[in-house]
Protein backbone atom coordinates (compact mmCIF):
# COMPACT_ATOMS: atom_id res chain seq x y z
CA UNK A 1 0.00 0.00 0.00
CA UNK A 2 1.59 3.30 -1.07
CA UNK A 3 1.17 6.33 1.10
CA UNK A 4 1.92 9.89 0.19
CA UNK A 5 3.89 11.65 2.92
CA UNK A 6 3.08 15.32 3.33
CA UNK A 7 5.91 17.25 4.96
CA UNK A 8 4.08 19.33 7.52
CA UNK A 9 5.03 20.69 10.88
CA UNK A 10 2.80 23.16 12.68
CA UNK A 11 -0.83 22.72 13.63
CA UNK A 12 -2.09 26.31 13.49
CA UNK A 13 -3.22 26.64 17.10
CA UNK A 14 -0.64 24.29 18.67
CA UNK A 15 1.88 25.61 21.17
CA UNK A 16 4.55 23.23 19.92
CA UNK A 17 4.92 22.13 16.31
CA UNK A 18 6.47 19.01 14.86
CA UNK A 19 9.88 18.42 13.30
CA UNK A 20 9.01 16.55 10.15
CA UNK A 21 10.98 14.14 7.99
CA UNK A 22 10.52 12.08 4.80
CA UNK A 23 8.64 9.03 3.61
CA UNK A 24 7.69 6.00 5.63
CA UNK A 25 5.21 3.14 5.56
CA UNK A 26 3.64 0.96 8.20
CA UNK A 27 1.97 -2.45 8.32
CA UNK A 28 -1.79 -2.76 8.71
CA UNK A 29 -3.50 -4.08 11.81
CA UNK A 30 -4.43 -7.64 10.86
CA UNK A 31 -5.80 -9.40 13.93
CA UNK A 32 -9.36 -10.35 12.91
CA UNK A 33 -10.27 -11.31 16.48
CA UNK A 34 -9.41 -7.88 17.87
CA UNK A 35 -11.15 -6.13 15.01
CA UNK A 36 -14.27 -8.23 15.70
CA UNK A 37 -14.19 -7.07 19.32
CA UNK A 38 -13.87 -3.44 18.26
CA UNK A 39 -16.71 -3.81 15.77
CA UNK A 40 -18.91 -5.39 18.44
CA UNK A 41 -18.23 -2.58 20.93
CA UNK A 42 -19.08 0.04 18.32
CA UNK A 43 -22.30 -1.82 17.41
CA UNK A 44 -23.41 -2.09 21.05
CA UNK A 45 -22.85 1.61 21.65
CA UNK A 46 -24.46 2.65 18.37
CA UNK A 47 -27.61 0.65 19.02
CA UNK A 48 -28.05 1.18 22.74
CA UNK A 49 -26.60 4.50 23.90
CA UNK A 50 -29.34 7.02 24.69
CA UNK A 51 -27.67 9.75 22.58
CA UNK A 52 -28.03 7.67 19.39
CA UNK A 53 -24.46 8.31 18.19
CA UNK A 54 -23.51 8.10 14.54
CA UNK A 55 -21.34 5.11 13.61
CA UNK A 56 -18.84 7.33 11.78
CA UNK A 57 -18.32 9.38 14.93
CA UNK A 58 -17.70 6.22 16.97
CA UNK A 59 -15.18 4.94 14.44
CA UNK A 60 -13.32 8.26 14.46
CA UNK A 61 -13.32 8.20 18.26
CA UNK A 62 -11.87 4.69 18.22
CA UNK A 63 -9.12 5.75 15.83
CA UNK A 64 -8.24 8.73 18.00
CA UNK A 65 -8.19 6.41 20.99
CA UNK A 66 -5.67 4.11 19.30
CA UNK A 67 -3.36 7.04 18.62
CA UNK A 68 -3.77 8.50 22.11
CA UNK A 69 -2.88 5.10 23.62
CA UNK A 70 0.70 5.80 22.47
CA UNK A 71 0.97 8.34 25.29
CA UNK A 72 2.81 10.55 22.82
CA UNK A 73 1.67 14.20 22.76
CA UNK A 74 3.10 14.66 19.26
CA UNK A 75 1.23 11.83 17.51
CA UNK A 76 -2.30 12.65 16.37
CA UNK A 77 -5.14 11.61 14.11
CA UNK A 78 -6.17 14.44 11.76
CA UNK A 79 -9.49 14.73 9.99
CA UNK A 80 -9.30 16.34 6.56
CA UNK A 81 -10.15 19.76 8.00
CA UNK A 82 -7.55 19.41 10.75
CA UNK A 83 -4.93 18.25 8.27
CA UNK A 84 -5.58 21.27 6.02
CA UNK A 85 -5.38 23.62 8.99
CA UNK A 86 -2.15 21.94 10.07
CA UNK A 87 -0.57 22.36 6.65
CA UNK A 88 -1.58 26.02 6.44
CA UNK A 89 0.87 26.66 9.26
CA UNK A 90 3.73 26.03 6.82
CA UNK A 91 2.90 28.74 4.32
CA UNK A 92 3.44 32.48 4.14
CA UNK A 93 -0.29 33.16 4.14
CA UNK A 94 -3.54 31.52 5.19
CA UNK A 95 -7.26 32.03 4.77
CA UNK A 96 -8.80 33.71 7.80
CA UNK A 97 -9.70 37.07 9.31
CA UNK A 98 -6.21 38.09 10.47
CA UNK A 99 -6.14 38.05 14.26
CA UNK A 100 -4.16 36.31 16.97
CA UNK A 101 -6.18 35.15 19.95
CA UNK A 102 -5.17 34.37 23.50
CA UNK A 103 -7.14 32.58 26.22
CA UNK A 104 -7.61 34.62 29.40
CA UNK A 105 -9.47 32.49 31.93
CA UNK A 106 -12.81 31.74 30.29
CA UNK A 107 -12.41 34.61 27.82
CA UNK A 108 -10.86 34.67 24.35
CA UNK A 109 -9.18 38.01 23.80
CA UNK A 110 -7.91 39.30 20.47
CA UNK A 111 -4.22 39.94 21.15
CA UNK A 112 -3.30 41.35 17.75
CA UNK A 113 -5.12 42.48 14.62
CA UNK A 114 -2.84 42.07 11.60
CA UNK A 115 -2.24 45.10 9.41
CA UNK A 116 -4.51 45.33 6.32
CA UNK A 117 -6.37 42.17 7.39
CA UNK A 118 -10.13 41.57 6.98
CA UNK A 119 -10.54 42.05 10.74
CA UNK A 120 -8.82 45.44 10.66
CA UNK A 121 -10.95 46.51 7.69
CA UNK A 122 -14.23 46.04 9.58
CA UNK A 123 -12.96 47.60 12.83
CA UNK A 124 -12.15 44.68 15.11
CA UNK A 125 -9.56 45.83 17.67
CA UNK A 126 -6.89 44.34 19.91
CA UNK A 127 -8.40 43.80 23.35
CA UNK A 128 -11.82 42.85 21.98
CA UNK A 129 -13.34 39.75 23.60
CA UNK A 130 -14.91 37.17 21.26
CA UNK A 131 -18.28 35.96 22.52
CA UNK A 132 -19.66 34.23 19.44
CA UNK A 133 -18.89 33.09 15.90
CA UNK A 134 -21.94 33.04 13.64
CA UNK A 135 -24.80 31.91 15.82
CA UNK A 136 -22.53 29.72 17.98
CA UNK A 137 -21.60 30.82 21.49
CA UNK A 138 -17.94 30.14 22.20
CA UNK A 139 -18.55 29.56 25.91
CA UNK A 140 -16.88 26.31 26.90
CA UNK A 141 -15.04 25.99 23.58
CA UNK A 142 -11.32 25.30 23.31
CA UNK A 143 -8.97 27.64 21.47
CA UNK A 144 -8.74 25.14 18.61
CA UNK A 145 -12.53 24.86 18.36
CA UNK A 146 -12.75 28.65 18.22
CA UNK A 147 -10.13 28.78 15.46
CA UNK A 148 -12.02 26.12 13.48
CA UNK A 149 -15.22 28.16 13.72
CA UNK A 150 -13.50 31.30 12.46
CA UNK A 151 -11.74 29.63 9.54
CA UNK A 152 -13.46 28.88 6.27
CA UNK A 153 -13.28 29.28 2.51
CA UNK A 154 -11.85 32.46 1.03
CA UNK A 155 -14.41 35.21 0.28
CA UNK A 156 -16.98 33.67 2.60
CA UNK A 157 -18.46 35.70 5.43
CA UNK A 158 -18.35 35.01 9.15
CA UNK A 159 -20.03 37.04 11.89
CA UNK A 160 -17.89 37.69 14.96
CA UNK A 161 -19.64 38.73 18.20
CA UNK A 162 -17.48 41.07 20.28
CA UNK A 163 -17.50 42.50 23.78
CA UNK A 164 -15.48 45.73 23.88
CA UNK A 165 -14.24 47.89 26.70
CA UNK A 166 -16.43 50.93 27.19
CA UNK A 167 -19.36 49.51 25.18
CA UNK A 168 -22.50 48.49 27.04
CA UNK A 169 -23.90 46.47 24.14
CA UNK A 170 -22.27 43.59 22.31
CA UNK A 171 -20.86 44.40 18.87
CA UNK A 172 -21.28 42.32 15.74
CA UNK A 173 -18.88 42.35 12.78
CA UNK A 174 -19.46 40.66 9.44
CA UNK A 175 -15.99 39.74 8.20
CA UNK A 176 -15.14 38.39 4.77
CA UNK A 177 -12.42 35.79 5.07
CA UNK A 178 -9.37 36.52 2.97
CA UNK A 179 -5.70 35.74 2.49
CA UNK A 180 -3.74 36.84 5.54
CA UNK A 181 0.00 37.45 5.41
CA UNK A 182 1.81 35.18 7.88
CA UNK A 183 5.48 35.76 7.13
CA UNK A 184 7.83 33.11 8.45
CA UNK A 185 10.79 35.54 8.36
CA UNK A 186 11.10 39.21 9.31
CA UNK A 187 14.18 41.39 9.62
CA UNK A 188 15.59 44.81 10.38
CA UNK A 189 18.90 46.44 11.19
CA UNK A 190 19.52 47.60 14.76
CA UNK A 191 21.83 50.58 15.14
CA UNK A 192 23.44 51.16 18.54
CA UNK A 193 26.71 52.88 19.44
CA UNK A 194 27.66 53.20 15.77
CA UNK A 195 27.30 49.42 15.30
CA UNK A 196 24.93 47.85 12.78
CA UNK A 197 23.48 44.53 13.94
CA UNK A 198 21.27 42.57 11.58
CA UNK A 199 18.20 41.05 13.21
CA UNK A 200 16.33 38.17 11.54
CA UNK A 201 13.44 36.40 13.24
CA UNK A 202 12.36 32.94 12.03
CA UNK A 203 8.77 32.22 13.07
CA UNK A 204 8.78 28.67 11.69
CA UNK A 205 10.76 26.49 9.29
CA UNK A 206 8.12 26.32 6.57
CA UNK A 207 7.86 25.67 2.85
CA UNK A 208 9.15 29.08 1.76
CA UNK A 209 11.23 29.98 4.80
CA UNK A 210 14.62 29.23 3.26
CA UNK A 211 13.98 31.45 0.25
CA UNK A 212 12.56 34.22 2.47
CA UNK A 213 15.49 33.96 4.86
CA UNK A 214 18.05 34.28 2.08
CA UNK A 215 16.24 37.39 0.82
CA UNK A 216 16.27 38.96 4.30
CA UNK A 217 19.90 37.97 4.88
CA UNK A 218 20.91 39.67 1.64
CA UNK A 219 18.97 42.79 2.64
CA UNK A 220 20.70 43.16 6.02
CA UNK A 221 24.10 42.30 4.56
CA UNK A 222 23.63 45.04 1.97
CA UNK A 223 23.47 47.41 4.95
CA UNK A 224 27.04 46.34 5.79
CA UNK A 225 26.13 44.87 9.16
CA UNK A 226 28.82 44.28 11.77
CA UNK A 227 27.12 41.19 13.21
CA UNK A 228 23.85 39.23 13.17
CA UNK A 229 21.12 38.04 15.57
CA UNK A 230 18.94 35.07 14.54
CA UNK A 231 15.81 34.82 16.70
CA UNK A 232 14.06 31.42 16.98
CA UNK A 233 12.12 32.21 20.13
CA UNK A 234 8.46 31.13 19.99
CA UNK A 235 9.30 28.98 16.97
CA UNK A 236 7.67 25.55 17.28
CA UNK A 237 9.64 23.80 14.55
CA UNK A 238 9.40 22.97 10.88
CA UNK A 239 10.70 21.05 7.93
CA UNK A 240 13.92 19.07 7.97
CA UNK A 241 14.96 20.30 4.53
CA UNK A 242 14.43 23.95 5.49
CA UNK A 243 16.34 23.56 8.72
CA UNK A 244 19.29 21.81 7.03
CA UNK A 245 19.58 24.40 4.27
CA UNK A 246 19.51 27.28 6.74
CA UNK A 247 22.27 25.77 8.88
CA UNK A 248 24.40 25.25 5.79
CA UNK A 249 24.32 29.01 5.20
CA UNK A 250 26.54 29.44 8.27
CA UNK A 251 28.27 26.25 9.41
CA UNK A 252 31.58 24.93 8.07
CA UNK A 253 32.29 21.34 7.03
CA UNK A 254 34.66 19.78 9.58
CA UNK A 255 33.76 16.07 9.19
CA UNK A 256 31.42 16.19 12.20
CA UNK A 257 27.63 16.22 12.01
CA UNK A 258 25.63 19.40 12.55
CA UNK A 259 23.03 17.02 14.00
CA UNK A 260 21.92 13.43 13.43
CA UNK A 261 18.64 11.50 13.25
CA UNK A 262 17.49 8.01 14.15
CA UNK A 263 14.35 6.99 12.23
CA UNK A 264 12.39 3.75 12.40
CA UNK A 265 10.79 2.44 9.20
CA UNK A 266 9.11 -0.99 9.16
CA UNK A 267 10.97 -1.96 12.37
CA UNK A 268 14.32 -1.00 10.82
CA UNK A 269 16.20 1.90 12.43
CA UNK A 270 18.31 4.12 10.21
CA UNK A 271 20.93 6.59 11.48
CA UNK A 272 21.60 9.69 9.37
CA UNK A 273 24.18 12.45 9.76
CA UNK A 274 23.63 15.97 8.45
CA UNK A 275 26.88 17.73 7.69
CA UNK A 276 27.79 21.34 6.93
CA UNK A 277 28.99 22.43 3.49
CA UNK A 278 30.66 25.85 3.85
CA UNK A 279 34.42 26.15 3.59
CA UNK A 280 34.69 29.26 5.79
CA UNK A 281 32.63 31.09 8.40
CA UNK A 282 30.89 34.39 7.72
CA UNK A 283 33.10 37.38 8.48
CA UNK A 284 30.71 38.58 11.19
CA UNK A 285 29.67 37.10 14.53
CA UNK A 286 26.24 35.56 15.13
CA UNK A 287 24.07 35.15 18.23
CA UNK A 288 20.99 32.89 18.26
CA UNK A 289 18.07 33.67 20.61
CA UNK A 290 16.00 30.90 22.23
CA UNK A 291 13.40 30.49 24.96
CA UNK A 292 11.07 27.90 26.46
CA UNK A 293 8.84 28.00 23.38
CA UNK A 294 11.68 27.19 20.98
CA UNK A 295 10.97 23.59 20.07
CA UNK A 296 12.12 20.78 17.80
CA UNK A 297 13.71 22.24 14.64
CA UNK A 298 14.42 25.47 16.56
CA UNK A 299 16.34 23.44 19.10
CA UNK A 300 18.25 21.69 16.32
CA UNK A 301 19.17 25.07 14.83
CA UNK A 302 20.32 26.59 18.14
CA UNK A 303 22.24 23.53 19.31
CA UNK A 304 23.97 23.20 15.94
CA UNK A 305 25.02 26.85 15.95
CA UNK A 306 26.43 26.42 19.47
CA UNK A 307 27.94 22.92 19.43
CA UNK A 308 29.04 22.69 15.81
CA UNK A 309 29.63 26.35 14.98
CA UNK A 310 30.82 27.51 18.43
CA UNK A 311 28.50 30.53 18.25
CA UNK A 312 26.84 32.02 21.34
CA UNK A 313 23.19 31.27 22.10
CA UNK A 314 21.34 33.72 24.39
CA UNK A 315 18.04 33.33 26.22
CA UNK A 316 16.48 30.60 28.33
CA UNK A 317 16.29 26.80 28.13
CA UNK A 318 14.28 25.44 25.20
CA UNK A 319 11.13 23.31 25.30
CA UNK A 320 12.77 19.90 24.93
CA UNK A 321 11.28 18.12 21.92
CA UNK A 322 13.71 15.56 20.55
CA UNK A 323 11.33 13.52 18.38
CA UNK A 324 10.37 13.65 14.70
CA UNK A 325 7.03 13.09 12.97
CA UNK A 326 5.66 12.17 9.54
CA UNK A 327 2.15 12.60 8.13
CA UNK A 328 0.65 9.42 6.66
CA UNK A 329 -2.34 9.84 4.33
CA UNK A 330 -5.07 7.26 4.94
CA UNK A 331 -6.29 5.45 1.85
CA UNK A 332 -9.56 4.32 3.45
CA UNK A 333 -10.64 7.85 4.46
CA UNK A 334 -9.48 10.26 1.80
CA UNK A 335 -7.89 13.38 3.28
CA UNK A 336 -7.46 12.06 6.82
CA UNK A 337 -3.96 11.57 8.20
CA UNK A 338 -1.99 9.99 11.00
CA UNK A 339 0.66 12.37 12.33
CA UNK A 340 3.11 9.87 13.79
CA UNK A 341 6.36 10.06 15.72
CA UNK A 342 8.92 7.88 13.92
CA UNK A 343 12.29 8.94 15.28
CA UNK A 344 14.65 11.03 17.37
CA UNK A 345 17.25 13.67 16.61
CA UNK A 346 20.53 14.32 18.40
CA UNK A 347 22.67 17.42 18.74
CA UNK A 348 26.14 17.69 17.22
CA UNK A 349 27.59 16.50 20.55
CA UNK A 350 25.21 13.53 20.59
CA UNK A 351 22.73 14.85 23.17
CA UNK A 352 18.99 14.09 23.11
CA UNK A 353 17.10 17.20 24.25
CA UNK A 354 13.73 15.50 24.81
CA UNK A 355 11.71 16.44 27.90
CA UNK A 356 11.05 12.78 28.69
CA UNK A 357 14.27 10.78 29.07
CA UNK A 358 16.60 13.37 27.57
CA UNK A 359 18.18 16.60 28.78
CA UNK A 360 14.77 18.34 28.99
CA UNK A 361 15.74 21.10 26.60
CA UNK A 362 18.83 22.82 25.26
CA UNK A 363 20.62 25.25 27.56
CA UNK A 364 21.75 28.60 26.16
CA UNK A 365 25.42 29.43 26.39
CA UNK A 366 24.40 32.74 27.99
CA UNK A 367 21.24 32.73 30.10
CA UNK A 368 19.17 35.92 29.88
CA UNK A 369 15.62 36.28 31.20
CA UNK A 370 13.02 38.27 29.29
CA UNK A 371 11.53 41.41 30.79
CA UNK A 372 7.89 40.54 31.32
CA UNK A 373 6.35 43.63 29.70
CA UNK A 374 7.65 42.61 26.26
CA UNK A 375 4.99 39.92 25.92
CA UNK A 376 2.29 41.37 28.15
CA UNK A 377 -1.10 41.07 26.45
CA UNK A 378 -3.15 44.26 26.20
CA UNK A 379 -4.80 44.93 29.55
CA UNK A 380 -8.56 44.33 29.58
CA UNK A 381 -11.62 45.15 31.66
CA UNK A 382 -15.01 43.46 31.41
CA UNK A 383 -18.11 45.51 30.52
CA UNK A 384 -18.12 48.82 32.42
CA UNK A 385 -15.75 47.59 35.11
CA UNK A 386 -13.52 50.21 36.75
CA UNK A 387 -10.70 49.76 39.25
CA UNK A 388 -10.85 52.01 42.30
CA UNK A 389 -8.41 53.21 44.92
CA UNK A 390 -7.77 50.95 47.95
CA UNK A 391 -8.40 47.78 45.94
CA UNK A 392 -6.06 45.01 44.80
CA UNK A 393 -6.23 43.55 41.30
CA UNK A 394 -4.13 42.03 38.53
CA UNK A 395 -5.19 44.90 36.27
CA UNK A 396 -3.63 47.38 38.68
CA UNK A 397 -0.41 45.32 38.80
CA UNK A 398 -0.09 45.46 35.01
CA UNK A 399 -0.92 49.17 34.86
CA UNK A 400 1.68 49.93 37.54
CA UNK A 401 4.35 48.05 35.58
CA UNK A 402 3.53 49.88 32.34
CA UNK A 403 3.52 53.26 34.06
CA UNK A 404 6.92 52.48 35.58
CA UNK A 405 8.54 52.08 32.15
CA UNK A 406 7.00 55.45 31.27
CA UNK A 407 8.95 57.08 34.08
CA UNK A 408 6.79 56.62 37.15
CA UNK A 409 7.99 54.87 40.32
CA UNK A 410 5.12 52.77 41.63
CA UNK A 411 4.71 49.61 43.66
CA UNK A 412 3.79 46.61 41.49
CA UNK A 413 1.83 44.39 43.87
CA UNK A 414 -1.56 45.47 42.51
CA UNK A 415 -2.58 47.64 45.47
CA UNK A 416 -4.16 50.89 44.25
CA UNK A 417 -2.56 53.34 46.69
CA UNK A 418 -2.21 57.14 46.79
CA UNK A 419 0.87 57.15 44.54
CA UNK A 420 -0.90 55.01 41.95
CA UNK A 421 -3.87 57.37 42.00
CA UNK A 422 -1.60 60.38 41.44
CA UNK A 423 0.12 58.59 38.56
CA UNK A 424 -3.22 57.68 36.94
CA UNK A 425 -4.36 61.30 37.30
CA UNK A 426 -1.19 62.64 35.68
CA UNK A 427 -1.37 60.06 32.88
CA UNK A 428 -4.96 61.07 32.14
CA UNK A 429 -3.97 64.76 32.03
CA UNK A 430 -0.97 64.07 29.77
CA UNK A 431 -3.05 62.02 27.34
CA UNK A 432 -6.16 64.21 27.12
CA UNK A 433 -8.41 61.83 29.06
CA UNK A 434 -11.15 63.10 31.35
CA UNK A 435 -9.61 62.96 34.83
CA UNK A 436 -11.32 60.29 36.91
CA UNK A 437 -8.35 59.06 39.00
CA UNK A 438 -9.55 55.48 38.41
CA UNK A 439 -8.58 52.80 35.90
CA UNK A 440 -11.36 52.77 33.33
CA UNK A 441 -11.67 51.60 29.74
CA UNK A 442 -10.57 54.89 28.17
CA UNK A 443 -7.48 55.05 30.37
CA UNK A 444 -6.61 51.44 29.51
CA UNK A 445 -6.90 52.10 25.78
CA UNK A 446 -4.21 54.80 26.07
CA UNK A 447 -2.07 52.65 28.39
CA UNK A 448 -2.26 49.79 25.90
CA UNK A 449 -1.09 52.11 23.12
CA UNK A 450 1.92 53.07 25.24
CA UNK A 451 2.54 49.39 26.02
CA UNK A 452 2.50 48.47 22.33
CA UNK A 453 4.91 51.31 21.50
CA UNK A 454 7.26 50.01 24.20
CA UNK A 455 7.03 46.45 22.87
CA UNK A 456 7.72 47.55 19.28
CA UNK A 457 11.20 48.82 20.24
CA UNK A 458 13.51 45.80 19.89
CA UNK A 459 16.02 47.26 22.35
CA UNK A 460 13.40 47.12 25.11
CA UNK A 461 13.61 43.32 24.81
CA UNK A 462 16.21 42.34 27.42
CA UNK A 463 17.36 39.27 25.48
CA UNK A 464 17.85 41.20 22.25
CA UNK A 465 19.58 44.02 24.14
CA UNK A 466 21.99 41.58 25.80
CA UNK A 467 22.83 40.04 22.42
CA UNK A 468 23.36 43.50 20.89
CA UNK A 469 25.68 44.58 23.70
CA UNK A 470 27.69 41.34 23.35
CA UNK A 471 28.00 41.75 19.58
CA UNK A 472 29.11 45.36 19.88
CA UNK A 473 32.03 44.08 21.95
CA UNK A 474 32.52 40.93 19.83
CA UNK A 475 31.58 41.75 16.21
CA UNK A 476 33.67 38.93 14.75
CA UNK A 477 33.76 35.22 15.56
CA UNK A 478 36.56 34.27 17.97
Amino acid sequence: MSRKIVLTVAFFVSVVAAFVVGNTTSGMFNSSYDLDVLEEVISIIENNHYSKPEKDDLIEGAIRGVVSSLDDPFSSYFSYEEAMSYQQGLGEEYVGIGVSITAFGEYFIIEEVFKDSPAETVGIMAGDIIISVGDVSIQGKSLYELASLIKGEINTEVTIGIQRQGETAYLSFDVTRGLVDSSSVISEVIIKDDSKIGYIKINRFGNETYTKFVEHLELVEEEEIDSLIIDVRYNGGGLLSTLTNLLRLFLVDDDTAMFSTEITNNTTTRLSRYEATRTAFKDYNIVTLINGSSASASEVFASSMAEHGDYQVFGTKTFGKGTMQVDLDLTTIVGDQIHLTVGKWYTSDGNWVHFDGGTDGFEPTVEVDINELIHLVNISLIDDEIVLKDTVSNVTTKVQKVLNVLGYDLRTDGYFDDETELAIEQFQIDNGITVSKVIDSLTLQKINIKLNEYQDDLLNDSQILSAVEYLIENPTKN
